[in-house]
């Protein structure tokens, strides 16, 4: 049964888009719910504008005083020509006085309405900012009200007489569809920017994928031909396998693959150099594998004695210990043609041409002088560059005492 492998670019696109709804959302709510603030106290400052300017035109001592009775009398008809100028004027709905008859009880007072005007004495829908004003403060609903003429918020700003006590209330009255219908275009476009950003994302989230798996092709080509490579050499090399692996998780199995196989392949390589240095250098005391790029060697094989400084499988740079060495024990006389003769660039240059090439000088060891050889050869045998050398001291001593000096 095949499964099908998980797309990277899904995951990516359904985790940021997921990602980027929820944060847009969050975003949107909290501007929405700002918005709304944000409307509420510019609608209340302007309608209490309205209110309190209607009210400090008003006489209170005669506004307490009217009754039905002084309908078109030249008080009453002031006061409703007052309120009428606001209505003609200002963009407001509705402009009216309001009467206590009792503890939160309220009636119509003048109301200049042409068109359906609320009647004198007619009880007024309470609210809570109705009986703030009352009490003397100006205040403006919190939450719409509706009463037979539709649906609104309302200002109220209380009217003083002489005597500094609330004689009536002015009242505007302002739509409350406007207040909705201008939420309801926010929302829509909050909705609307939300979208296209997810919108935008996701494309981009897309050309980018792509271009990363496109770039994952690529690699992952060179790394299936690397890996049938090492296949040839390595025949039982094999990449694991993993269900519903994506292309992140693919590369990283067949890179581990390489990656073992290639450690495995060094190790035996390095067993194997081990074996042919020591079989090509039987007659040495002391073998060293030496990189000459890197400037770098290991001990392969060492006498065991007091003078040994290195010990097998010890790596060390090549030039510095060869420099010490040659300080240490070649002679003057040898000294300056034995750094000459083992010179990277001149080892490297000879080797080209020979096989084996090999140096003889005198050391100093014990306080007792005896030659010995020094034997360069390439392993690589490449035609115009060497890069990895044998390197292996032959002692000349026709008295072996057993002791030895060391790299």
């Amino acid at each position: 049964m095949n499964t099908k492998k998980q797309s990277l670019t899904i995951k990516l696109v359904v985790i940021v888009s997921a990602i980027l709804l929820i944060t847009n959302l969050l975003l949107g709510a909290l501007v929405v719910h700002d918005s709304r603030e944000v409307v509420r106290t510019l609608i209340s400052n302007r309608m209490l504008d309205i209110s309190n300017t209607a009210a400090d035109m008003l006489d209170g001592d005669v506004l307490e005083k009217l009754t039905s009775e002084d309908q078109g009398t030249p008080p009453y008809q002031k006061i409703s020509d007052t309120l009428a100028f606001f209505q003609k004027n200002i963009d407001i709905r509705y402009i009216y006085c309001i009467r206590a008859t009792g503890e939160k009880e309220f009636v119509f007072g003048v109301d200049p309405t042409v068109k359906d005007p609320g009647i004198f004495g007619e009880p007024i829908v309470y609210t809570e900012a109705l009986y703030k004003a009352s009490k003397g403060n100006a205040a403006v609903d919190e939450e719409s009200y509706t009463d037979k003429w539709g649906t609104f918020y309302s200002a109220y700003s209380p009217v003083f007489n002489s005597e500094g006590k609330v004689a009536g209330i002015v009242a505007v009255d302002f739509d409350a569809k406007w207040y909705d219908n201008w939420i309801t275009r926010q929302t829509k476009s909050i909705f609307l920017n939300s979208v296209a950003a997810i919108f935008i994302a996701v494309v981009f989230i897309i050309i980018i994928t792509s271009k990363i798996r496109k770039e994952l092709r690529t690699v992952s080509e060179d790394l299936n031909e690397i890996a049938r490579d090492v296949n040839e050499i390595i025949p039982n090399a094999r990449a694991p396998h993993r269900e519903n692996s994506d292309d992140f998780q693919e590369l990283s199995l067949k890179v581990h693959m390489v990656k073992q196989s290639l450690k495995q392949y060094a190790s035996s390589l390095h067993e194997q150099t081990e074996t042919l240095l020591e079989s090509m250098f039987h007659d040495c005391c002391r073998i060293y594998y030496i990189n000459m790029d890197s400037n770098s060697g290991i001990c392969i094989l060492t006498q065991n004695d007091d003078n040994c400084i290195l010990k097998k499988g010890d790596h060390f740079p090549y030039q510095e210990a060869i420099a010490r060495y040659a300080h240490n024990f070649v002679t003057e006389e040898y000294r300056d043609g034995f750094l000459y003769f083992t010179d990277p660039e001149n080892v490297q240059k000879n080797l080209i041409r020979e096989k084996t090439i090999t140096y003889r000088y005198l050391i100093r060891r014990n306080n007792r002088e005896s030659f010995e050889r020094i034997r360069f050869m390439n392993i690589d045998n490449p035609k115009f560059a060497v890069h990895t050398i044998g390197v292996g001291f032959i002692d000349e001593s026709l008295e072996n005492t057993g002791s030895s000096s060391n790299l």
